[in-house]
């Protein structure tokens, strides 16, 4: 690979300004954890001067910056940065999910290939601040006997869940926003694995189910039936799952009777995943705690609400044959073909320099690199070139 192209595609830049984004987005998100050490002195099961430490630590994420630097061919290579790790964190959670993504999914394909794997997504009416925590909770707990159904661990009389060929899951916890009604959107996006060829048993798409297609906070997309309506339709199998959702959810006895009796199930939308599986490896507040500009702004009540509904909870579980997996644990990679090739490259001239170097100087540099000849590259920015 020629020098001129690795300094002319490979920069930085545009992944430099959102994490100037978010690490002020951080220093907000510092300051509701001291205003929470000052109102909840007692029973938080945390000492005061934990949050305290969780607030100094959110300041000085990605605020120091290993970098190898080829002096002689004016490239500096981002290694690492010092991390936080906290759930509200957006530079740690948006480079989790994407180590996530790239971890597990040569696993899920391979899987994809004996299996077919199903993006599910099970949603309730949104609640209000004040409830969240109870909500989520029952989700939670709810959901598991949504997993003892597809196990045959528990039965539901006239209902046939061996024929889905169920062998596991992911479990996945998103709560946004709603910039409607300002209520809380909590979610699961799960994957579920069955057997290949599943879809002849689900059913076509030609239900309604009218609490999707109100909701506004649900996005799914339609098409025109024949007087050009737009309509949301739904299989057999997803109309079950909103039916035996909307049962548990409500604490009804899940008989079959009882879903022969429920007209309106809560929203479950199943659609083949087709290889694609960020959604499950999002983090769970990504849509709360945005800027201005996007319009829906998470406040110091919204934070309390979500740190206590997120305290001490796994937001990603996996079930059946994925449940000795550690989705939460964080990935160790290996710089891929394409970064190898550049560095290699790079090695052939010069040996780097490791140095040092705060977030500010490296937005100073990048801001006038053109007049200082010199260019950011990293990993992520190198290896995003593959996919283009």
């Amino acid at each position: 690979m020629k020098l001129a192209t690795i300094k002319k595609d490979s920069s930085v830049k545009g992944t430099f300004d959102k994490i100037n984004c978010r690490t002020k987005k951080n220093e907000t998100l510092a300051g509701y954890y001291e205003d929470l050490a000052e109102d909840f002195k007692e029973g938080l099961g945390y000492e005061k001067e934990t949050l305290l430490t969780r607030a100094e630590w959110l300041r000085k994420c990605c605020r120091y910056w290993d970098v190898d630097y080829y002096k002689l061919q004016g490239v500096k290579d981002v290694i690492r940065t010092n991390r936080c790790k906290d759930r509200f964190c957006d530079c740690c959670g948006s480079a989790q999910a994407k180590q996530r993504e790239e971890k597990f999914t040569p696993f899920l394909d391979e899987l994809s290939k004996k299996y077919d794997i199903y993006h599910i997504v099970f949603t309730v009416p949104n609640p209000e601040r004040e409830v969240v925590q109870s909500t989520v909770t029952e989700m939670y707990s709810k959901f598991s006997r949504i997993i003892r159904y597809f196990q045959g661990a528990k039965k539901i009389k006239g209902v046939d869940f061996k024929k889905y060929g169920f062998i596991g899951a992911i479990r996945a916890l998103e709560i946004t926003k709603s910039k409607v009604y300002e209520n809380f959107h909590p979610h699961f996006h799960c994957l579920f694995i069955f057997r290949k060829g599943v879809s002849k048993v689900m059913g076509e798409k030609k239900y309604v189910n009218a609490y999707s297609f109100n909701n506004p906070d649900i996005k799914r997309s339609h098409k025109k039936i024949e007087y050009g309506q737009p309509e949301w339709f739904f299989t057999d199998f997803e109309i079950l799952l909103q039916k035996v959702w909307r049962l548990l959810m409500d604490g009804v006895k899940v008989t079959a009777e009882n879903l022969d009796i429920c007209s309106l199930g809560y929203s479950v939308v199943a659609d083949n995943a087709c290889g694609k599986y960020h959604e499950v490896f999002k983090y769970a507040t990504k849509g709360i705690f945005k800027d201005k500009e996007e319009g829906c702004i998470g406040n110091y009540y919204d934070f309390v609400a979500m740190f206590f509904t997120l305290y001490r909870r796994h937001v990603i579980q996996g079930y059946g044959v994925l449940r000795g997996f550690n989705f939460e644990e964080p990935a160790k990679l290996e710089a891929d073909e394409r970064y190898n090739e550049v560095i290699a490259t790079l090695r052939a001239l010069e040996d780097p320099q490791r140095i040092f170097e705060f977030l500010e100087e490296i937005n100073r540099n990048i801001k006038n690199q053109s007049k200082q000849n010199i260019v950011y590259i990293s990993r992520a920015s190198i290896n995003d070139l593959a996919g283009e």
